[in-house]
């Protein structure tokens, strides 16, 4: 939210609106030099409005929030700086049919600001806002996937020619593909990649190698085992790897990104350009852990000992299961 190359982490308290952005150094607070101490207390938003997104959609660097009334149809971007809602805020185009849902958010047609990837939950039909700013700039349909147990996974780029691709996934067979984008036309290089048992589920995406192209977290959601595909398109790398198991299913994936930044020195080696780390939570004691990589793919930071929980760095805790972290 900063610019500052670190990913930082969003939290929503479903109960009372809340919202609060921590600015991070690892598993510190990153201050601006405004009393804050790397904590920004952002205006509440009661239900129904709904954290649909983070992206860029102003091209200028930092994350910024789109929320969406699930009531309404009502939508409605946060420009960001830091802890601070710019006055740039405001509406966009309202969605009044609640069958539309925001099924991800990415830079699909290079021009460095995120669009919005709508799914009809009903249709399967597909359509994307190019978005500068508040503004739509373009607008069309994709392909229509009218398979309702096709989900788009995450959305991310794959190949690294800078346009968002989406990851499918069939929550039935297990079955997975990938759409390579350029605007609203999926690439003549589309096509499957590996099945994939459905107790794994997607976690998210990150680059773990440095190659600028989006790498698949996975997660056992019964077994507690963990798995990164490095992906080169629809190639997956042979680096693929397992992570530790963390059995206790009470440790869930709730964020990837570099919590450290790109100038971060860990025990073994100074990193030239980030490395996307790890974020978990427990949802019943609501402590927070940060797994840091490294190359070859595996796990930087100290153990934390027989604790049954992820290797890694503790975040403060938030007790207060209410707030969770937004991962979108």
């Amino acid at each position: 939210f900063n610019n500052d190359s670190r990913a930082d982490i969003l939290w929503r308290n479903a109960a009372n609106g809340g919202n609060t952005v921590w600015q991070m150094a690892g598993a510190q607070f990153f201050g601006r030099g405004d009393a804050s101490g790397g904590v920004a207390a952002l205006r509440t938003v009661a239900s129904p409005w709904t954290i649909a997104g983070l992206g860029d959609f102003d091209g200028d660097g930092t994350t910024d929030i789109l929320w969406r009334n699930t009531s309404t149809g009502e939508n409605y971007i946060y420009f960001m700086d830091g802890g601070h809602i710019l006055p740039s805020e405001g509406y966009i185009r309202t969605v009044a049919d609640a069958n539309w849902t925001v099924a991800g958010v990415g830079d699909f047609d290079g021009d460095g600001r995120s669009d919005i990837l709508w799914r009809n939950t009903a249709t399967g039909d597909n359509y994307i806002y190019f978005m500068n700013g508040l503004q739509i700039v373009a607008e069309g349909f994709m392909r229509s996937v009218a398979d309702a147990t096709w989900t788009v996974a995450a959305v991310g780029d794959f190949d690294g020619d800078g346009k968002a691709d989406v990851l499918w996934r069939n929550a039935s067979s297990g079955q997975n593909y990938i759409y390579p984008m350029d605007g609203t036309n999926v690439k003549a290089s589309e096509g499957f990649i590996r099945t994939v048992p459905t107790s794994w589920q997607v976690k998210g995406l990150g680059d773990f190698n440095q190659d600028n192209k989006r790498d698949i977290v996975w997660r056992n959601a019964t077994t507690g085992e963990n798995y990164i595909y490095p992906m080169d398109g629809l190639t997956i790398l042979p680096s693929e790897t397992y992570l530790p198991t963390v059995a206790d299913l009470n440790w869930n994936i709730v964020g990837v990104g570099d919590y450290h930044g790109p100038n971060w020195v860990d025990q073994s080696l100074i990193h030239g350009r980030g490395i996307s780390g790890i974020l978990w939570r427990n949802s019943a004691t609501g402590a927070a852990y940060v797994w840091s990589m490294s190359i070859p793919l595996r796990i930087s930071n100290s153990p934390c000992g027989n604790m049954g929980c992820p290797q890694g760095e503790f975040l403060p805790q938030v007790g207060d299961t209410n707030w969770q972290i937004v991962n979108k």
